[in-house]
């Protein structure tokens, strides 16, 4: 072969800072035109272009004059490229002298190549014009320019006449009186190494075909790569790879068949440099092996041409030549039509050759026909998640090799630097793809991709390439919104783009379609809600792993119904229901049916709708609801069960034994008061009530990792009873104030506020005006939005049960290992701990506004005495029910502005009628709570009884005081 051994060493550099990268991927190959990749690609095995330095390519870059030249001369010395040797022969071109390409250019002048811009002219930094380039690229194939027209006024003309009829223009995209590109260039180079090469014959007067024996000896034509390179195009059909083999001659045996073997590939070949096969040297056998070391598999069945050296096992190149057409699928997307031997796959149909037409599974063997392959009775047939791929290599519009895949999804458990561990999940697991004893894969044994990292899902498959070996492909993660479910043919759309989930095909029902079954794929989401945050793994539009994005709970189709109205009346005109959605939206909604039944009267309500309960809800075209009751193994809103409890929480941390999640949503219905919240599992969890659930109390969990959580749940408390889901504190320093505000395009409330540190100025978008309790001194709890504003912004409440509610006391005591003692109102005295996670403020409540924050430490704000009738309140706090102090102000100056004495003795003793009566003798008395006496109670002169909560009494109360 003619210096072809040095091609790799030498061959063509755009430029002097270039290096090269023969047979590599470029940085940039995505940007290169896939029309032009496989000239790119050739040229670069030949090492007549070459990449950048930074391993770029840059397809769009122009190509000089000089750049060409160097192009043309190597390929016309069969690789070689140093023209060092023609430096110091004649030249009629004066602008070349000392340029690094003057060698090139001198040989090419006088090879009759090029001509130059004029007799004394080359131009050699000019970007060379595509047309340039193809007539430089004609001489080269044998097209004199004196014979060819390619000198003179019609030059332009017939060089594009030229080229067209030799095919140098086809993928070439740059315009012919322009500049010419890398890629194009790379493009007119290849197409030329494929012409026919020719030479003017003074016989007949005109441009005959070329060959190795000559004109004269009749030969067979030749390619320009053949005779300036030695190199040879085989064009025929792919028959085998490595492990994989078809069956060429359709006897249903493949142990006739060649057999590639290892780093080999095998071409049934049709011609040789455009010559039929059946007149060269192959005639007797045009079955091909040719060895390259390269995985061809994906090309068997497909006509391909290649492209060797002067030996059989010079590979520079392997393309398929676009003739054959393919169509990959997966198994979910087939239906067919056994009867007319035809597939559907989108709507479209495709012939089958044969009723038996070649079927391959995996590792090749010839199996079922296509009429069961693709059905329940098939060895392939129940999982939809399988590749298909369908081959019609001639290209008559009848596919006659189809191949099927089996895919196995598992999930990386360990990966180390010589295996990896992997553990099965999904409707497929090892066992489908030979690995049923195999826990671990050595590196041996498979082809993994790069950062295979632990917790990879990953879809593994056999490779054919190597039939003891495995390909492992990790899994598009595709995170996104549910905005379309098909259920019946386990379909989802996430973002825009539908995936089916990988599971088993079922037996065709009345319509003769086959199907999806059951969705069998353990741990993953069993179903989708539009809305839904989920995270899916994907091979193609096969998810075969489904998990939900942490978050998603506020978008589901559930709602807790808290009042209800027939023929709403004071409503509206039609049967409604009160609802409280996931993010504490309330709305009126118009009733359709509940649990698939009208509805029903009871009194003024709808009797069949429960007040305080939980409902999976649909809403119709005219925006009428439709409620059903969630159900253990039925309507579970995607969630994977629903579980009822009576009995509520159970030891502040459960319900129905299933851990509540922190971000859990919480539905509240206040009894009695038709009215409801939403809160945080975190914030029940933090509040640690229990028993306070009722016949309708469920939740609905969430399988993750092996642990069953609450992800939502519903509640039913006493009004008077909270749950403080706020974490923030505030000591409002002045007056809050109500307004619109135009730069945020709503009504706001403001507040100042001390934190214990500054005061701070906040805004609430609101439109509910709080300015009737929002006033100075008034302690509030809130939380943030992240946006820069505060919302839920509360009076921190009074009164009720012991915690998170606000009490106002007089300090007693305080000890140095925390403990504080407090007398209140309404908890007597007692002793709370002090932690490091109490928030504690100092404030003098009597200062002016700018004064009211202040610092202050430790507890030197003790009140004597604990029977001192005038003690004083200078403590507000609020407990948690572990006797802690969750939060504490505590005014400097000893008693809160206008919040006056405790008026009572002994606070503790005030249980039974006789200690009430006592403490009456002593001072005022307030009961906040409930009270059940038998007996008379003395109020005397000059003593107040006040009743903030209920008082039950068998005797009329002496009155010679005052009470109320």
């Amino acid at each position: 072969m003619k210096n072809l051994k040095q091609v790799l060493a030498l061959g063509m550099a755009f430029s002097l800072t270039m290096s090269t990268m023969a047979g590599a991927a470029f940085t940039d190959q995505d940007s290169i035109n896939k029309a032009n990749t496989e000239a790119v690609d050739l040229l670069t095995n030949l090492s007549i272009i070459k990449g950048y330095e930074d391993g770029s390519f840059k397809p769009e870059g122009t190509v000089t004059r000089a750049e060409m030249a160097k192009m043309i001369y190597t390929i016309r010395n069969g690789g070689n490229d140093d023209a060092s040797a023609y430096e110091s022969v004649d030249t009629s071109f004066t602008d070349i002298k000392g340029h690094w390409a003057e060698g090139y250019i001198k040989y090419l002048q006088n090879t009759g190549i090029v001509a130059g811009k004029s007799a004394t002219k080359f131009d050699p930094d000019a970007t060379v014009t595509t047309a340039e380039a193809m007539k430089m690229a004609l001489v080269l194939g044998g097209y004199r320019s004196d014979k060819a027209n390619l000198t003179g006024a019609e030059w332009f003309n017939n060089t594009v006449s030229w080229a067209t009829t030799n095919q140098l223009t086809d993928d070439v995209f740059s315009a012919m009186n322009g500049p010419c590109t890398r890629a194009s260039a790379a493009q007119i180079l290849a197409n030329a190494l494929e012409m026919t090469a020719v030479q003017w014959s003074e016989f007949v007067n005109a441009f005959v075909n070329d060959s190795k024996e000559g004109l004269a000896l009749g030969g067979q034509p030749i390619t320009v790569g053949n005779k300036w390179m030695d190199l040879t195009v085989y064009v025929g059909k792919m028959t085998a790879a490595g492990d994989m083999i078809i069956d060429a001659n359709d006897d249903n045996n493949l142990g006739d068949e060649t057999t590639a073997g290892k780093d080999r590939f095998v071409v049934d070949v049709d011609t040789v440099d455009n010559v039929d096969v059946s007149k060269t040297s192959l005639a007797r056998n045009p079955m091909v092996r040719f060895k390259d070391g390269i995985d061809h598999t994906d090309l068997v069945g497909q006509e391909v041409k290649v492209l060797t050296g002067e030996k059989i096992d010079e590979v520079y190149g392997v393309y398929a030549t676009g003739t054959s057409q393919v169509v990959e699928t997966t198994m979910d997307k087939i239906t067919v039509d056994t009867a007319n031997n035809k597939f559907e796959i989108g709507g479209t149909k495709y012939s089958v050759d044969a009723a038996n037409a070649n079927v391959y599974e995996d590792v090749p063997t010839v199996v079922d026909s296509v009429g069961t392959i693709f059905t329940v009775g098939g060895s392939n047939g129940k999982v939809v998640s399988d590749k298909v791929k369908l081959v019609d290599s001639d290209n008559d519009g009848k596919y006659e090799t189809i191949f099927v895949e089996t895919a196995a999804v598992a999930k990386l458990t360990y990966v180390g630097t010589d295996s990896i561990t992997i553990g099965t999940v999904g409707s497929r697991d090892a066992a489908s793809v030979g690995l049923s004893s195999k826990k671990t894969l050595e590196n041996s044994e498979m082809s993994i991709y790069e950062g295979a990292a632990k917790g990879d899902y990953v879809v593994i498959t056999r490779d054919d390439y190597n039939k003891e070996s495995w390909k492992v492909e990790k899994a598009t993660v595709v995170t996104g919104t549910v905005d379309g479910v098909v259920k019946n043919e386990r379909k989802v759309r996430v973002d825009g783009k539908w995936y089916t989930l990988a599971n088993e095909k079922r037996d065709g029902d009345s319509d003769g379609k086959y199907d999806l079954g059951n969705y069998s794929i353990s741990g993953t989401v069993q179903d989708f809600v539009n809305k839904d945050k989920v995270t899916l793994y994907v091979v193609g539009d096969v998810a075969y792993y489904a998990e939900a994005t942490k978050g998603n709970d506020v978008n589901r189709s559930v709602a807790m119904v808290y009042d209800s109205r027939w023929d709403a009346g004071d409503w509206n005109s039609s049967k409604q229901a009160k609802i409280i959605l996931p993010d504490g939206t309330k709305k009126t909604v118009n009733v359709a049916a509940i649990d698939d039944s009208a509805p029903t009267q009871s009194g003024d309500k709808i009797g069949n709708i429960v007040d305080g309960k939980m409902y999976y809800y649909t809403v119709n075209n005219d925006g009428d609801y439709t409620f059903t009751s969630l159900s253990t193994g039925g309507q579970t809103a995607g969630y994977d069960n629903y579980y009822a409890d009576n009995n509520g929480i159970d030891n502040n941390k459960y319900y129905g034994g299933y851990t509540i999640a922190d971000d859990a949503i919480v539905f509240v219905y206040l009894d009695g008061k038709n009215d409801a919240k939403v809160y945080t599992g975190k914030a029940v969890k933090d509040s640690k009530i229990t028993g306070i659930g009722n016949a309708y109390s469920g939740a609905l969990v969430e399988e993750n990792n092996g642990f069953t959580y609450t992800r939502m749940m519903n509640l039913t408390i006493d009004p008077d009873d909270q749950i403080n889901s706020n974490t923030n504190y505030g000591y409002l320093v002045e007056d809050g104030t109500f307004s619109y505000n135009a730069e945020l395009g709503c009504d706001v409330m403001e507040y100042k506020y001390w934190n214990g540190t500054e005061v701070v100025s906040v805004k609430e978008k609101t439109s509910n005006n709080k300015q009737d309790w929002a006033v100075k001194g008034t302690i509030i709890d809130f939380t943030n939005d992240g946006e820069g504003f505060v919302k839920d912004v509360n009076e921190t409440e009074q009164a009720g049960i012991a915690i998170d509610r606000l009490h106002y006391a007089s300090m007693v005591g305080a000890a140095s290992n925390g403990d504080v003692s407090l007398v209140s109102a309404t908890d007597g005295v007692q002793t709370l701990k002090v932690t490091s996670d109490t928030v504690i403020y100092y404030v003098n409540s009597d200062a002016p506004e700018g004064k009211i924050g202040t610092t202050g430490s430790g507890y030197d704000y003790v009140v004597n005495d604990i029977n001192d009738t005038t003690k004083k309140i200078n403590v507000a706090y609020v407990k948690t029910f572990d006797d802690e102090v969750k939060f504490m102000v505590v005014d400097v100056d000893g008693q809160f502005a206008n919040r006056g004495t405790l008026g009572t003795k002994t606070f503790a003793q005030v249980s039974t009628l006789a200690d009430l009566n006592t403490a009456l003798g002593n001072g005022s008395v307030v009961i906040t709570g409930n009270a059940n006496y038998t007996g008379a109670i003395n109020v005397p002169t000059n003593r107040d009884l006040e009743v903030q909560g209920t008082l039950t009494i068998d005797t009329m109360p002496v009155l010679d005081g005052n009470a109320s």
